[in-house]
């Protein structure tokens, strides 16, 4: 702005101003440069007031700018610089402005430092126990993948106290296969985690009808001391899981049992509820989510009885049809039968192997063939493993 017209060499283009011994160009020239000469890039700093204060250069189109977690933000713009066969060393225009705000990965409190601290807030906001703000959320998503979830507790971890785990060998190709066992003698399921590798953390969540179920807590399937697990439950029968080694180290296993879910059931004897699994992610040694497939995800939860036992039917005596109930205390194979006065079976009302609970059936006067029998008295008899027993039912037309 303050060139002077009587300054000017009368070689130079009209287009041009004198900075020291370099020419700029106001606007862009009509002559082909030759973009061979390319001799590096100028990072500047720019201020909020707009001065422009040069950081560093690279020949490169990468460039790193060292500057503290301070949580403030800085803005910069690049220039390149091209040395021309017809007018010696060129600065470009500068880039529009780019801004960054230094943090330190995992901070949640605006500290400068990831502790221990840090790693309990973000497993509060996993749990939905809080809710970060945005600048929170940038510094949590250690991995950057646009979530918060148990890897990036993981990684926390690592930051703090320098991720022993990684040593450990593991297949990154291979595949977990999980599976909710329930165990029915001792009311509760377990998760089941087939993998060969180290699980450093697992994050689910389970789904249930909280008018019949209550679960009751969550535990390991191995005592563990470094291992944290918390849950948080929601409204509507969902509660929100989360397990993790707080010492970079392993979550152990029994027989591939991880976890134990003590659980009531409120129901009657004859309802059957579901408990089910969703959104689990599993951390292996490299601090990421493995891959995974659920293979049972979801689980019966009923009454069980204490020792087997075969009721009178009812009505008794019937017509057109009658309900026989029988009780199973553990898992087996069931026949159930009608036989005629002589001895012969008629009909064959369940064969096959059975869950444990209070069972049901009804027979509707018909053989297997599917025709009414004759009025009469007539036997049904249970068999299984164990247990055996037979009574009479008197059917009416």
């Amino acid at each position: 702005n303050d060139y002077n017209e009587s300054e000017r060499d009368e070689n130079q283009p009209e287009n041009m101003i004198v900075l020291g011994q370099v020419y700029q160009p106001l606007n862009p020239l009509p002559v082909n440069l030759d973009r061979d000469d390319l001799v590096e890039y100028k990072v500047y700093e720019v201020g909020l007031d707009g001065t422009e204060t040069y950081v560093i250069s690279t020949t490169d189109t990468f460039a790193t700018v060292t500057a503290s977690p301070n949580y403030v933000e800085y803005c910069y713009n690049v220039s390149a610089v091209w040395n021309t066969d017809n007018y010696g060393v060129l600065e470009s225009r500068h880039s529009n402005v780019a801004c960054a705000v230094p943090y330190a990965l995992g901070d949640a409190d605006f500290d400068s430092d990831t502790d221990i601290n840090d790693v309990l807030a973000v497993i509060d906001f996993i749990l939905e126990e809080d809710f970060p703000t945005e600048d929170e959320f940038r510094n949590v998503d250690v991995n950057v993948d646009e979530e918060i979830n148990i890897a990036d507790v993981i990684m926390m971890v690592d930051i703090i106290y320098g991720g022993n785990a990684r040593t450990m060998a593991f297949d990154m190709n291979e595949i977990a296969y999980v599976d909710l066992i329930h165990d029915y003698k001792n009311y509760k399921l377990g998760l089941s985690i087939d993998y060969s590798g180290p699980v450093r953390g697992i994050e689910l969540e389970l789904e249930y009808d909280d008018k019949m179920v209550n679960i009751l807590s969550t535990d390991l399937s191995n005592t563990q001391n470094d291992v944290l697990v918390t849950s948080n439950r929601k409204e509507n029968g969902r509660v929100k899981v989360l397990v993790a080694n707080l010492n970079s180290g392993m979550i152990e296993n029994d027989q591939n049992m991880y976890l134990s879910i003590p659980l009531k059931f409120d129901g009657n004897d004859y309802q059957v509820s579901t408990v089910s699994l969703k959104g689990i992610k599993i951390v292996g040694g490299d601090g990421s989510i493995i891959k995974s497939i659920t293979r049972t995800e979801s689980s019966e939860i009923k009454a069980i009885p204490v020792s087997f036992a075969l009721q009178q039917n009812f009505p008794n005596p019937f017509n057109p049809s009658t309900e026989i109930r029988f009780d199973l205390p553990e898992n087996d194979n069931v026949t159930l039968a009608v036989y005629n006065m002589m001895g012969q079976k008629i009909k064959t009302l369940t064969s096959g192997n059975m869950s444990p609970g209070y069972h049901s059936i009804i027979w509707n006067g018909t053989n297997d063939a599917g025709a009414k029998v004759a009025t009469g008295m007539y036997f049904y008899s249970i068999n299984t493993s164990s247990f055996q027993s037979i009574k009479k039912m008197l059917f009416l037309k």
